[in-house]
């Protein structure tokens, strides 16, 4: 649901390829979008749920950074994937489960 909403667009998106989701403004995300959809605005909580569904981090491995950061305009993207979840595909999301 959070990606289909204009209002968040700002905050996370799908990548061009619709196979990963990106958090553009993790500190924005964590304040306005987080507590609308979770009983907390906490961006590690967040994370740590998406590892126990099975997602992992994405991207460009800088130094000791996680694989997950990636330099645009000086912000930093957090990006994610499933292969399970990929932009207009609702029927594979029944196969992501809790490890």
């Amino acid at each position: 649901r959070i990606l289909g909403i204009e209002e968040s667009q700002n905050f996370i998106s799908w990548s061009p390829s619709g196979t990963q989701f990106c958090v553009h403004d993790m500190h924005q995300f964590s304040k306005d979008i987080l507590p609308q959809y979770f009983k907390h605005n906490n961006w590690p909580s967040f994370v740590r749920q998406l590892n126990m569904y099975g997602f992992h981090k994405v991207g460009e491995v800088s130094g000791s950074h996680s694989r997950a950061l990636i330099r645009h305009d000086s912000n930093v993207v957090y990006k994610f994937r499933h292969p399970d979840f990929q932009r207009n595909r609702q029927d594979l999301l029944h196969r992501i489960r809790r490890k």
